[in-house]
């Protein structure tokens, strides 16, 4: 009997979007299941260990068309399967990884009573001269079976504010102006759209008229706007990238890690003056000398970043060192209003710096040199006359001059 691999393991927590289907669609999965054994398949499907209900509903509407079933908990060898024989087999295991299981041979490696560690990319044969059994999506084979019509796929929109929204169906040939459009984000404010693992790229707003290219796979599309910095775009794509890799290969373990850092220190107001150069250097390296896709995505798209976003993460630290689009909090500064300010003197007892100077009835006046951006002055202001900014900042006097409104 043939095997058919089939993974409904979620790449982002937030975005089961595989998962999300097979529940909505669990009747017509277990008729597609029992089509599949009649013509001569064994079905092996991997799920979340937390979708156990539905591992026990689909189960259960195959048996009761005769079908035999197994659900097992962890991993399972297939000689083991063999023994226990069952048309179709489901396997819950840990999710702690999202995007191991687009490795052919990761998923494999569950199937075959192990961790799911990768050893190769996808398609390629592996160190011990083996191939991976082929592993399709959820999405991929309900669609094969007839559950979904069409050809488009399913995907979760990302809000410019990271809100995640329930799967939508893209149709085929759908550009990324029809992402904006189902989003609901004003198109004259996009700046970008990041096509998440595994096909993992930015759609610049000047190419959102183009056809998107989601073969390779995506569940999350996220939305960015001119509010959002992408130095902190990348930095959250890199720290989430580090919990995926599973750093059995110097490559992807350090390069992600150096990648984080790197990203981390920029927006934290810690960037130094060769960190793209050295990013530049180290991504084409890295891969081509991981073990997996996973790793190797990163690099590439870190690559992408810096083409198309470079002189903006290069403004926070050169020049005037500023965050552009005022989103990271440690470029973002305090200031005292002229058109507000009293001179009460009650954000100068507050702050613990010695950053602000002035006195009674003078326009007060916060130091920036000094200032470690605490907001203690602001929450001790009742007047509203201290504001944080970002990338625009208020005028404001250098030094205390007589107050134009009082209490």
């Amino acid at each position: 009997m043939d095997k058919l691999y089939v993974n409904f393991m979620p790449q982002y927590a937030d975005a089961p979007v595989s998962l999300w289907l097979l529940r909505k669609h669990v009747g017509e999965a277990a008729k597609a299941a029992v089509e599949a054994v009649a013509a001569g398949t064994q079905l092996r499907l991997l799920l979340p260990a937390g979708a156990s209900e539905t591992a026990a509903e689909l189960t259960a509407a195959i048996a009761a068309a005769g079908v035999g079933t197994r659900v097992v908990r962890g991993s399972d060898p297939d000689d083991e399967a063999e023994a226990k024989p069952a048309d179709v087999i489901v396997t819950l295991n840990r999710a702690d990884f999202g995007f191991v299981y687009t490795n052919d041979r990761a998923a494999a490696q569950v199937f075959s009573g192990n961790k799911p560690v990768p050893a190769h990319h996808n398609g390629e044969v592996t160190y011990d001269g083996k191939m991976a059994p082929k592993l399709v999506s959820g999405e991929a084979w309900l669609r094969g079976a007839g559950v979904l019509a069409g050809e488009g796929t399913y995907v979760s929109i990302v809000s410019p504010d990271g809100a995640y929204a329930e799967p939508v169906e893209l149709a085929a040939g759908a550009t990324g102006a029809d992402v904006v459009a189902a989003s609901g984000v004003d198109a004259a404010e996009v700046k970008a759209l990041y096509l998440g693992f595994p096909t993992s790229v930015f759609v610049p707003a000047a190419k959102l008229g183009e056809p998107l290219d989601l073969s390779a796979g995506c569940d999350a599309i996220r939305v960015y706007t001119t509010k959002n910095c992408m130095a902190a775009a990348m930095d959250r794509i890199a720290k989430g990238w580090r919990k995926e890799s599973c750093g059995h290969c110097v490559f992807g373990h350090e390069g992600s890690w150096q990648i984080a850092t790197i990203f981390g220190d920029i927006v934290s107001k810690r960037g130094q003056a060769n960190d793209l150069d050295t990013l530049g250097n180290l991504c084409p390296v890295m891969a081509k000398n991981t073990i997996c896709d996973v790793d190797a995505t990163l690099a590439r798209t870190t690559q992408q970043a810096i083409e198309l976003f470079g002189d903006e993460i290069r403004a926070h630290y050169t020049g005037a060192k500023t965050c552009p689009s005022g989103e990271c909090a440690a470029y973002k500064t305090y200031h005292i209003l002229v058109s507000k300010c009293v001179g009460c003197g009650e954000c100068l007892k507050a702050c613990d710096d010695g950053a602000i100077l002035g006195k009674a009835d003078f326009v007060h006046v916060i130091n920036q040199a000094k200032c470690t951006q605490c907001g203690q002055c602001r929450e001790a202001c009742k007047y509203g006359a201290v504001v944080r900014a970002g990338a625009k900042k208020p005028k404001t006097p250098p030094r205390p001059i007589p107050c134009r409104v009082h209490a």
